[in-house]
């Protein structure tokens, strides 16, 4: 395990502490309408996503969630899957704080929850059978390094799902990112090329399988038009921004 992480990514995590620390519907002790539905939003999403991985989840026995947050997504699996053992990590301590919450809402009890940046897990090595991480990868900064912890901590034949994730190819990353920034300025975010994530894994020993999410659920007027003709014309995710799932392996 490294011993620290870069300045690049120690900017990230103080950005994020920031906003875990003053929203006023997600900072600690704050248990606001708004957060409850707006995170019930994304957890129909993340339920419809896991479907096609459900082998997965229930085959392991040691299953980490990476930059979740308040742990909401972790608290679901754990309701589907109560004997496995599941982990909650996320970079900023401010958001775990709110973990209690979504115990309560899924009546469930997490085995564990560790404040840490995506490149230094709180995991032995090849200990864990399976990492997921749903629309929270575009904020590791350093993802060669992360793709590193996941080899490290990734038991034989383990995976790592990184769901949910904004992509672009090369040629509109530039105008894809102004994009995201704009929606959300007080954090940055970042659009992934599935290419370099892909050659990422490959330099880390990981095998990389990308696929392109045209789900149309839960999204806006806009954003349902688009993926639908994304969904009729599959090869235009190859040329377009799209939502992508990555599906890391250990070889």
């Amino acid at each position: 395990m490294p011993e620290r992480v870069s300045t690049a990514v120690e900017q990230q995590v103080s950005a994020e502490r920031a906003f875990w620390s003053s929203d006023p519907f997600e900072r600690p002790g704050t248990d606001s309408i708004e957060n409850l539905l707006n995170k019930a939003q994304d957890a129909a999403i993340f339920h419809e996503l896991i479907a096609p991985f459900s082998a997965l989840f229930q085959r392991a026995n040691v299953i980490g969630e990476v930059g979740g947050g308040q742990g909401w997504a972790s608290c679901l699996v754990k309701r589907l899957r109560p004997e496995a053992r599941v982990v909650l990590t996320d970079a900023a301590p401010e958001g775990i704080a709110g973990r209690p919450i979504w115990e309560r809402v899924f009546n469930c009890q997490l085995d564990d929850a560790v404040a840490a940046p995506a490149q230094q897990l709180p995991f032995s090595d090849g200990s864990v059978d399976l990492l997921f991480r749903y629309a929270a990868a575009h904020h590791f900064v350093d993802h060669d390094g992360a793709l590193r912890e996941v080899k490290r901590v990734l038991a034989p034949n383990g995976h790592c799902l990184w769901l949910y994730e904004p992509t672009s190819p090369r040629w509109t990353h530039a105008t894809a990112e102004r994009r995201v920034n704009r929606k959300r300025p007080d954090v940055p975010e970042h659009v992934m090329i599935p290419g370099d994530i892909a050659q990422r894994a490959t330099n880390a020993a990981l095998s990389c399988r990308v696929e392109f999410c045209t789900s149309t659920a839960h999204r806006g007027r806009f954003s349902t038009l688009y993926y639908t003709a994304l969904g009729t014309l599959p090869v235009l995710t190859r040329f377009l921004p799209c939502t992508a799932h990555f599906v890391f392996t250990h070889r």
